[in-house]
């Protein structure tokens, strides 16, 4: 009988394993983003281990509807006003969030069997306009209603907006905004100070340096940083699908590099009958309005006690995001490996001490049997 009781309990404990291993291929680990999440990256464009806020474990026969309600219930914000984008590749290589329509399982989103990816799906949510970003509550004083973004066509763009501050050599995440295809790309400029309102807590932080009164900024969209001739600079005052955006590029906003110095030896020495020179002011990089907040103590040189990014050793600042992609493009990882001097040198976990074959064996035993130090013994 405990013969029986025995082959009994191994077999419901196979079938539990086997249904355990059938219900783990039918679900699938669904990383949900927000915007907030995104904010924290800084440098280029990496999907590789995105900070999310939830983890849910759904059935892969689940609808992006499905995902919709969950997303309302885990946010306590109106579906209506939510958005879903998934990750995934695009004919291109690059590695994009597009628009997660409702209608379709997910398993059809998921990457082909055997990659990585093949068990978890990373969808970004965004919430609408007049929602607070870290609170996901709506701000008090706007008069427009939250927008109906639930209802995504492709007339719609949206776009991952980055900075980069050439004075602290930093590349940071200012969030997602989505606009009209046909609006041009300086729109968010303008858009109730939405750029500068993003920029704000970086500067507060002094992640990077305060703009210069009435800066011109430049756009580029980061295609690829793995090539620098794939950081495209775009026109700002041309429609956003002629400049052949769609949903999910990323884009860095920067300001224009102001021309370079002119070499000492160019410089004619001033005659002896010159007039004394009159000093010449240096514009402040603290706006009109942050100045008068008190928004740091400018020294001599017109700053605001930002210090510049340290650079290494004969290492050119870069004043445009090219600039900046060549020299990550330009740098190689060196591995350094530190070995004991007390410890025999093993390169590649071989010890190189001159014995091989049979002799390497009975160095072996020799170890074992109390013998001289120098090999690790098993």
């Amino acid at each position: 009988q405990r013969m029986v009781a025995r082959c009994v309990r191994e077999a419901r404990l196979a079938e539990e394993r086997k249904r355990a291993r059938l219900e783990q291929y039918m679900r699938v680990e669904v990383r949900l983003l927000l915007e907030r999440d995104l904010v924290k990256l800084d440098g280029f464009w990496s999907h590789h281990e995105l900070p999310c806020s939830f983890r849910l474990r759904m059935s892969r026969d689940h609808t992006g509807e499905d995902l919709w309600y969950e997303a309302q219930d885990l946010l306590d914000v109106p579906r209506q006003h939510l958005a879903l984008f998934v990750l995934h590749q695009r004919k291109t290589r690059q590695t994009r969030f597009k628009f997660l329509p409702q209608q379709y399982a997910l398993r059809q989103h998921l990457p082909p069997p055997g990659t990585l990816a093949d068990s978890h799906l990373v969808v970004l949510c965004v919430v609408s306009r007049g929602y607070c970003p870290q609170t996901l509550r709506l701000e008090a004083g706007i008069d427009d209603e939250p927008h109906d973004i639930k209802q995504w066509t492709d007339e719609l763009c949206l776009l991952i907006v980055k900075y980069f501050c050439p004075t602290m050599q930093k590349l940071v995440t200012l969030g997602c905004y989505y606009v009209h295809s046909q609006e041009s790309i300086d729109v968010m400029l303008a858009d109730g100070n939405w750029f500068y309102t993003k920029l704000k807590p970086f500067i507060s932080r002094k992640e990077v340096a305060p703009l210069p009164a009435n800066a011109s900024l430049m756009c580029w969209e980061e295609f690829s940083h793995l090539k620098p001739k794939e950081v495209l600079e775009r026109v700002v005052t041309n429609s956003i699908d002629k400049e052949g955006l769609y949903s999910g590029d990323i884009i860095i906003w920067q300001p224009k590099p102001r021309l370079p110095p002119l070499p000492a030896s160019s410089i004619t020495a001033p005659s002896p009958k010159a007039t004394a020179p009159v000093a010449e002011a240096t514009p402040s990089l603290l706006p009109n309005d942050a100045a008068a907040q008190g928004g740091g103590q400018t020294s001599s040189e017109g700053t605001t006690g930002v210090s510049p990014c340290p650079l290494g050793d004969e290492e050119v600042p870069a004043l445009t995001v090219k600039d900046l992609a060549v020299r990550l493009a330009s740098r190689v990882q060196v591995c350094l490996r530190l070995h004991s001097p007390e410890a025999p040198w093993s390169p590649e976990s071989i010890f190189a001490d001159g014995l091989w074959g049979r002799a390497l064996a009975a160095a072996d035993e020799l170890c074992l049997d109390g013998g001289p130090p120098g090999r690790a013994k098993p």
